[in-house]
Formats: structure tokens, sequence, C-alpha cells
């Protein structure tokens, strides 16, 4: 905006800047644009959850302001400065982020969150003309706070089996399970050599060539192998040529279970195993002819005398 002073004297006088902006002024009416990052899209779940973040944009204003709102869906109530609250007990749902370009929000800790709630956070960006960004699916996510750890079992073979047959057994199977509304997401077992007292011996764990491992060597179930049998539960089975097994001896079997936030079973230590002793079948032969005890035969009658083997 230009102006120009002039007096009431003839001739008048004029102001002698009046060729210079005395103002300056922008009008905008459309609001900027937000993206919350972390949490990404999909209702991720979370063991640790310190920082939520994100980004913001405006290409006319400018983004003066990002706003967050951080609501437990399953409490119903809100994040703010007092913790966490009703809607009627604060003015506003939302609060300031630290920062613009990311903008984020941060913890020292995860003691805010509650195990097994789900939550939604959305942003919303202001820019220097004060308009707001309206909530749109662009700038709203969910995820799931979950620090419970999954479990899991070794079914077959059963534990303290002895003589088991593993020829006969074409696969190692269990289960695992996490609590609702965890989510396990994969397992691993892991083989260990024992003496007949069920000692721990050195370098005993297989280790994909021999039993001389010291340490587990942890081997995931293929996603074909692991089956859904109930809304948290699932079946998984093992190939037993996975390993080379010695007659007469001793084993344990450790199943070790994952969920979608990263818990692990025990916390990554193997603390559940099936124990069996392994033992190689003796063969079995039978005689299919003479087919009868103590049968009578003429002399051409009995040319040959046959038979079977298997293995017991």
């Amino acid at each position: 905006i230009y102006l120009q002073a002039s007096d009431k004297s003839n001739p008048s006088n004029l102001e002698a800047t009046g060729g210079n902006i005395k103002s300056i002024f922008m009008y905008d009416t459309q609001a900027g644009t937000s993206t919350v990052s972390v949490p990404p899209t999909g209702t991720p779940h979370y063991k640790s959850l310190t920082t939520i973040s994100g980004s913001c944009y405006d290409d006319f204003s400018s983004p003066d302001k990002v706003l967050v709102e951080v609501y437990d869906e399953t409490g119903n109530v809100y994040w703010s400065t007092r913790g966490w609250v009703s809607a009627g007990q604060i003015a506003s749902t939302y609060y300031e982020t630290q920062g613009l370009q990311p903008w984020t929000t941060s913890w020292v800790n995860n003691n805010h969150w509650t195990n097994h709630r789900q939550y939604r956070v959305i942003s919303r960006v202001r820019d220097k003309s004060q308009n707001l960004e309206a909530v749109k699916t662009e700038n709203t996510r969910n995820f799931l706070y979950d620090v419970t750890n999954p479990t899991s079992s070794v079914i077959e073979p059963a534990n303290l089996v002895e003589g088991k047959n593993i020829s006969n057994m074409p696969t190692i199977s269990g289960t695992c399970v996490d609590t609702n509304p965890g989510l396990v997401v994969g397992c691993s077992v892991a083989f260990r050599q024992t003496d007949v007292a069920n000692a721990d011996l050195t370098n005993a764990w297989w280790n994909g060539t021999a039993w001389s491992g010291a340490s587990p060597m942890w081997i995931g179930i293929l996603p074909a192998d692991f089956t859904l049998k109930t809304d948290t539960t699932y079946q998984w089975k093992i190939n037993t040529t996975t390993a080379t097994w010695g007659n007469n001896t001793w084993y344990r079997i450790y199943s070790l279970s994952t969920d979608k936030a990263g818990n692990t079973q025990n916390n990554g230590s193997p603390d559940t195993y099936n124990r069996f002793k392994y033992v190689v079948p003796e063969p079995v032969a039978s005689i299919t002819f003479p087919s009868v005890n103590n049968g009578h035969f003429k002399e051409t009658a009995l040319s040959s005398i046959s038979g079977n083997v298997s293995e017991g």
C-alpha cells in the first residue's frame, strides 16, 4: 500500500516520501498441510515410543505452528501438559509441537502409555495467516502400545519321550500365542544336545552343520509352516531333517516367539523346551512265504522262501 499526504495550502504541499511503501500484506485463505511420519500408516505396534514426528508445508504464508492431538481411544482421554485428561477438562485437545521441519513431540520415557491400548495421533498446521488445516487421512495415524511378551511351546515330540522315532515324525511342531490385542508374527526353534541327567553340555547347540555351537542358532519358521489357529494363537512346524540326530542321544527342542511390537518370549532367552531321546529303530524282518507255520510242501511246491524287512 502506497500513501502520500497533502495539506490544505494552495498550492498544497505533498509528502516527500509519498512514493515509499507504507504497508505490505498478504491475503491467504488456503491452509497448509502436515503429515505424521512416526507412527507411520497401518496401525503399527510399539513396545517403546518416545517421539512422534512429522513434516509440514505451506507454499504461501509459511507454517507458523504445528498442533498435535494424541487420543487414547481405549480410555477416551487426551494427552495434555497436565497429563491424560478428558475433553471437557481442557480448552483444546491440541497442543504445540517443537519445531516445524521436522516437527516433533517427545517424552523422556514410556510411562505415559498404557499396555494394550490403541492411540490416535492427528497433526494440524497453522500458517502465518492463521489458517488451520482440517483433519484428514494424511495427518491421522493410529498405533497400539504393547509390552507383553508372547509365549510358545513345543508339542511334538512330547517331553521326556524315550526312543522317539523321528524317521516316522516328519515335523517338529508346537504353538505360540500372544495376549490380545498383541499379535505373534514369528517363531524360531533351537536344538541342544544334553546328557542323560539333562545337564547342559558345553558347545552342544546345533549350529546348522554339527552339534558344536556355543550358543543357540535360532531357525525361523517359514510363513508356509506358520498357521493361525485362533485370534492370537499360531501353530508352527519344522522338518526334522533340519538337524542330524544321533542314536541313543538326548536332545532339547526350544521355541521362541516374537510379536508385532518386537517383544520376544522371555526377552529373547530360551526358557521352554521339550526333551526327548532319539533311538534309531531296529529293523524288523518277516516271512511272507511260506505263510503257514509248520506247513507241509511237496518237492515242486517250495521253490523259494520270501519275506520283508522294515524299519521298526
